[in-house]
């Protein structure tokens, strides 16, 4: 069940996962977001395209947090 803080998936049939990006610039970063599972896998492929792979991570989502911004988005072909 979604709270409100994490919002409604953009597809209530599949299961949701964390995903954590890891952003190492000036200072290492991590940020952590749950998201379907087709919009992770999607993003993922875009982000490790332009920034190396293991640079992101799936997880059993655990915790609450945020889902991924514009995950919508990452869920069209």
């Amino acid at each position: 069940m979604a709270t409100a803080t994490q919002g409604d998936s953009p597809q209530p049939n599949e299961p949701d996962v964390l995903l954590r990006i890891h952003l190492d610039l000036l200072h290492e970063r991590e940020l952590t977001f749950v998201a379907c599972a087709s919009a992770a896998h999607r993003f993922a492929d875009y982000w490790t395209a332009y920034h190396g792979p293991g640079t992101v991570t799936f997880a059993a989502p655990g915790r609450r947090y945020p889902r991924l911004p514009c995950e919508r988005l990452w869920t069209l072909p």
